[in-house]
């Protein structure tokens, strides 16, 4: 259950210098849009429209991603500014920039039996010295 003040409530976070993450709460809801830094729009686009969205909000408090803010501290400023201008131009799809940081599945399944086949053997080496430290206790 999502509390009912979050309804509407989006925010920001930059994961890195080429990736930001874009959450916004509905009444029922959670949505995560990837996007990147400085794409207010979330058109897969930083240009004009996202500056013009910038502009449109220059020294306002209690703002969004959407209204400008791409620092997520609630206010449209010069750092904002800064974001938009590092990534002028750029465009991508957001699936290609998610995918550069969440393993893919065949990897997780190798780590899996790694780590399975690590704790198997340690399981026989640990029985292996547990009997031989009995029968030393036996004879």
């Amino acid at each position: 259950m999502i509390r009912s003040d979050l309804e509407g409530y989006e925010y920001n976070i930059i994961v890195n210098n080429n990736l930001a993450l874009a959450v916004t709460y509905g009444a029922a809801t959670v949505t995560l849009t990837t996007a990147i830094p400085g794409d207010a729009n979330l058109d897969h686009t930083v240009n004009l429209a996202d500056l013009q969205i910038i502009g449109d909000n220059w020294n306002g408090t209690g703002k969004s991603w959407f209204t400008g803010d791409l620092t997520g501290d609630g206010n449209v400023n010069l750092a904002d500014l800064q974001i938009l201008g590092d990534h002028w131009g750029q465009s991508g799809d957001f699936a290609e920039l998610a995918a550069q940081y969440i393993p893919e599945p065949g990897a997780l399944v190798l780590l899996l039996a790694g780590t399975i086949a690590t704790l198997a053997r340690r399981r026989r080496c640990c029985a292996r010295q547990f009997r031989n430290t009995c029968s030393a206790w036996i004879t």
